[in-house]
């Protein structure tokens, strides 16, 4: 049975979409298979954040259709996520639960992926926080809470959901300051499906700071609903970037076939590191000169961190005269880090 007709029938048998179960009333799964546009991410580090989710850890953001990004103007591809992650968790390691995955993506602020949250929010209803950047004055501290109560439309029939208060007034004693003249955090502010978001503005002490807010709301009947919301660490990535090889005479790599003495091929190969703290990106330019065409040329990126490539010039025949083959490399070297420093 598809959610929506579930959820139709639950209404005609009197029960409430709002008191569904968390496995129901999930929208993180659709989030999974959302088409990443990784250009309108407001911040290029919730991509390898929100990699280190548990989840994610399975279902790995290169096979939920991320493309390439740039970060200070230097081209992440796909193929050099795997390194760029092992760089950014050798200088802090972040591991997050499944569950906070949600946040991670809502918070990126990326258009597909909230058209994709909302769309299926209103398919069953209920009332959702959302962290998300407050503007666009760059301020990683400065941060907007949304609350929420998305009407449930089956069909395109509204179905009926109860209004709701907050059990309590809600502290958030983590942040550096909070300041709600909506009242949302008052219980006396009265939530009704459909009615908009109420906003409370929060600044943080620091970009890493990251916690949880749940929120206790009552029925009218007084049955207990929650809703909770996790604000990511706002950090941004740092990149460094400087032509590879280092050493201009690495990228040349000489192969000699002398038929003279009865040589018919020769294949010179020569292993050349990226300087430390560096990862080299999977783009590496190669061509070729020489007296002969009967030559190739290959670089082979170390898969196992980038920090080295394995340089190959192969002449495959040679037949009369001596061959010389040159072949010529170079590529971009990068260094990842985190910004501020924790």
């Amino acid at each position: 049975m598809s959610s929506s007709r579930k959820l139709l029938v639950l209404a005609i048998l009197g029960f409430n979409p709002l008191y569904l179960s968390a496995a129901d009333a999930d929208c993180l799964d659709v989030l999974v298979h959302a088409p990443y546009d990784v250009a309108d991410y407001r911040h290029e580090s919730f991509v390898f954040m929100d990699r280190a989710s548990t989840k994610t850890e399975r279902d790995h953001l290169d096979t939920s259709g991320a493309g390439g990004m740039n970060i200070d103007g230097v081209p992440i591809q796909a193929s050099d996520n795997h390194n760029a992650d092992r760089q950014l968790s050798e200088s802090h390691r972040f591991q997050f639960q499944s569950t906070d995955r949600e946040s991670f993506l809502t918070y990126s602020g990326q258009s597909k992926i909230l058209d994709t949250w909302a769309t299926c929010m209103v398919s069953q209803g209920g009332i959702r926080l959302r962290f998300e950047p407050n503007g666009a004055n760059g301020d990683a501290n400065d941060v907007v809470l949304h609350i929420r109560y998305f009407p449930a439309v089956v069909e395109g029939r509204e179905l009926e959901q109860p209004d709701f208060r907050l059990f309590q007034r809600v502290a958030i004693p983590n942040a550096k300051s909070v300041s709600d003249p909506n009242n949302c955090l008052e219980p006396t502010t009265v939530y009704r499906a459909g009615k908009g978001a109420c906003d409370v503005q929060i600044k943080t002490f620091s970009p890493w700071d990251s916690f949880s807010i749940s929120l206790p709301f009552r029925d009218p009947k007084d049955n207990p609903v929650s809703a909770s919301a996790f604000l990511p660490v706002r950090a941004t990535i740092k990149a460094t970037s400087k032509p590879w090889p280092s050493n201009q005479a690495d990228g040349m790599l000489h192969a000699h076939a002398e038929t003279s003495a009865g040589e018919q091929s020769a294949t010179v190969r020569k292993t050349v590191k990226a300087d430390a703290g560096f990862f080299i990106l999977h783009k590496i330019n190669t061509s070729r000169s020489g007296n002969t065409s009967d030559c190739t040329v290959k670089a082979e990126l170390d898969e196992n961190d980038g920090t080295s490539a394995t340089l190959e010039t192969r002449i495959f025949y040679a037949g009369g005269i001596d061959l010389h083959c040159y072949g010529h490399f170079s590529g971009t070297q990068v260094q990842l880090s985190w910004e501020p420093l924790k």
